[in-house]
């Protein structure tokens, strides 16, 4: 997998680029209240408490602009993923 340099870049490279609109406009973007800040998060990016997940309201929306991410996994999630799904290592154990 190539490695993206940007979280905003894995939604552009898995959903495309909405030029007209900025992700603060979507309706995926949630801002909470937490211990006094505002934490913004993108529902297809990932809804976690790690700062990790944070999005900016100022960043390009992606083709998923206001469509629902009902049923699809997380982007967190996929590039997590794909890091674990690797290959052994030669010489690993396995149980």
């Amino acid at each position: 997998m190539k490695k993206i340099a940007r979280k905003y870049e894995a939604m552009y490279t898995e959903y495309g680029k909405d030029p007209e609109h900025g992700c603060g406009e979507c309706s995926n973007f949630i801002r909470y209240e937490y211990h006094g800040r505002g934490p913004q998060k993108c529902k297809g990016y990932g809804l976690t408490s790690s700062e990790a997940t944070d999005w900016r309201q100022s960043w390009r929306a992606c083709g998923m602009f206001n469509k629902s991410f009902a049923g699809r996994k997380p982007m967190v999630d996929c590039l997590t993923r794909a890091a674990i799904d690797n290959a052994p290592i030669d010489g690993q154990l396995t149980l």
